[in-house]
């Protein structure tokens, strides 16, 4: 006897942005990271806020 099987699964993974927000900068390391990030480009972020 024999059988033969096919799966096919697609996964879509969605998130709240609030929950990935939180668990990048809710730490010093986030933090840090975050200026690293905002020191790269200061213009861009100036910009973005308008000042």
């Amino acid at each position: 006897m024999a059988a033969t099987v096919k799966n096919a699964v697609n996964l879509h993974v969605y998130d709240d942005p609030m929950r990935i927000t939180q668990a990048a900068f809710n730490s010093r390391q986030g933090e840090e990271d975050f200026v690293v990030m905002l020191s790269k480009d200061p213009a861009k972020y100036r910009s973005i806020l308008q000042l």
